[in-house]
């Protein structure tokens, strides 16, 4: 439970209160199982269990984020299923009453132990989300009611032990081979760049899960390692972001420096997501990149904000690579409020990030912590800009985005000043949630939708969304044809810190 909820909300959708539904499903499998009814055959759960099994290896594998609702669906079916799997078998274990208090307080155990493993103990050998994949290896091997082929005959003149030696031999032989078969396929796709991405994911992991389907599915260990073994030989398949140059995780989330194109540029990735980019050449290092970029819709802000500052003053919420400190001028004074100790130090790290050190025209001082609580400590009306930044794995934050919130944005921004929010998530649609945000405090809202890179190098697709108090504190970027004004629905109940109706947003 604890692993598919880290998952989905760390790589697939980081959508709010989305561990519920796990929390949900897993206590109703027990109510099923414990019912002492058996409403599905042992032989269909198996059958289940293994259909599971290789979809979930194959998004796994593949690396696949979309669609989310898809992808979220896969996982949780998957998860009732082995679920339910392992606790039918629990319920059908249990002993005389005589010794039901040590039964129950073994499975407390249990469960105390695994979520002592995946909370403290996972994030301190793992650098990625490897203890979901795990869990599923796991459960393959209970798997019940599944019969045993046998590789030989005792009508051969071969004892049983024999057989029954080399047959557990094979358990291991077959996948160290199913490995090597997959590492060399995902070598051999990334060679042939005219094959398009359909095409390489039936290749890898594709043909290898059909061989596992179809020889080892009645075999449980070797059905289990071998699904093992493709799910970890395929980071070669989906590790094409480049090579990787650090990798971290916390209480926060996973984060990764990659090098790629030609180690010409390094990248921040929180989770799968990009969070910022730098070119390695020194003579290209103060140019910022991804969803920053100067040709992009921040260019533009900037472009704007610096022109006519309404106060030198500006706040960043969330850091990234530290990229929007390129657009400060020697005037100017930038605060970043970033909670996450670990994309601080990689800001910091001239090895990896040079933006803050080398590129900031005013003075950068960055304030550790949750962004909200150490905002309430600026001066009231000092900031002229105010970007909203910050994001977990591949979603801002909701209590960044509610009516409290921007109140707090508000009593911050100078006159004529603007807030910039980047709403760029595979998983929600943001825009008709800042729109009647907007409205419900009589705020002028626009918004561009930049979703091609275009030619320049670096660049990436994003979506923004910029707030004034009045006209003509954005007139020079309203008269773009690019930025569309965004009309919030009047009477709408907006998102608060008590109310935020996911469902809407989510991107189906």
């Amino acid at each position: 439970m604890l692993g598919v909820t880290t998952y989905i909300t760390t790589d697939v959708a980081a959508v709010p209160l989305l561990w519920v539904i796990p929390l949900a499903l897993y206590l109703f499998t027990f109510v099923l199982a414990f019912t002492g009814r058996q409403f599905v055959s042992t032989a269909s759960l198996s059958r289940a269990m293994i259909i599971g099994a290789l979809v979930a290896g194959l998004i796994l594998s593949s690396g696949a984020t979309e669609p989310a609702w898809l992808l979220i669906l896969a996982n949780l079916a998957f998860f009732f299923v082995a679920a339910l799997m392992c606790h039918t078998q629990l319920a059908g274990a249990r002993p005389s009453a005589a010794h039901l208090p040590e039964y129950y307080l073994w499975i407390v155990a249990g469960g105390a132990l695994g979520s002592v493993f995946n909370v403290l103990i996972a994030p301190i050998l793992f650098t990625s989300v490897l203890e979901y994949p795990l869990a599923i290896v796991l459960a393959c091997m209970l798997l019940p009611g599944v019969a045993q082929k046998t590789d030989g005959d005792p009508a051969d003149g071969e004892p049983d032990q024999v057989n029954s030696r080399r047959r557990d031999y094979f358990d291991f032989i077959y996948p160290i081979a199913l490995f090597v078969l997959t590492v060399i396929l995902a070598i051999l796709t990334t060679r042939f760049h005219a094959l398009n991405s359909t095409i390489k994911l039936v290749i890898v992991p594709g043909v290898p899960l059909i061989v596992i389907n179809h020889f080892f599915r009645e075999r449980p260990i070797r059905f289990a390692l071998s699904l093992c073994a493709v799910m970890f030989a395929s980071i070669y398949f989906i590790g094409d972001s480049g090579r990787t140059l650090h990798a971290g995780r916390n209480f926060f989330g996973i984060t990764r420096v990659a090098t790629e194109r030609g180690s010409k540029i390094n990248s921040l990735y929180s989770g799968n997501t990009v969070h910022g980019r730098q070119f390695v050449d020194p003579a290209r290092r103060c140019e910022p990149l991804s969803y920053h970029h100067e040709n992009g819709p921040l260019g533009q802000v900037m472009a704007v904000f610096n022109a006519a500052p309404a106060n030198p003053r500006v706040a960043v919420i969330g850091l990234g690579v530290g990229a929007i400190a390129s657009y400060s001028k020697p005037e100017q004074q930038w605060t970043f409020y970033e909670i996450n100790p670990d994309v601080i130090n990689l800001a910091r790290n001239s090895q990896y990030f040079s933006y803050l050190q080398n590129c900031a025209g005013g003075s950068v001082r960055v304030v550790e912590g949750d962004a909200r609580l150490n905002l309430q400590n600026a001066p009231e009306g000092v900031y002229g800009l105010i970007v909203l930044d910050a994001f977990s794995s591949d979603a801002i934050p909701v209590h960044l985005v509610t009516e409290q919130a921007l109140d707090l944005y508000l009593s911050k921004l100078a006159a004529g000043g603007m807030l910039a929010f980047p709403i760029s998530c595979r998983s929600l649609n943001l825009k008709p949630i800042l729109a009647d945000l907007a409205e419900s405090r009589k705020l002028i809202c626009i918004g561009f939708d930049d979703l091609k890179p275009g030619p320049f190098e670096g660049k990436d697709p994003s979506q923004w969304v910029v707030m004034s108090r009045s006209l003509p504190e954005i007139s020079n970027l309203s008269i773009n044809s690019q930025w569309q004004r965004l009309e919030g629905r009047k009477g709408t109940r907006v998102w608060s810190d008590d109310f935020s109706n996911i469902l809407r947003a989510i991107r189906w």
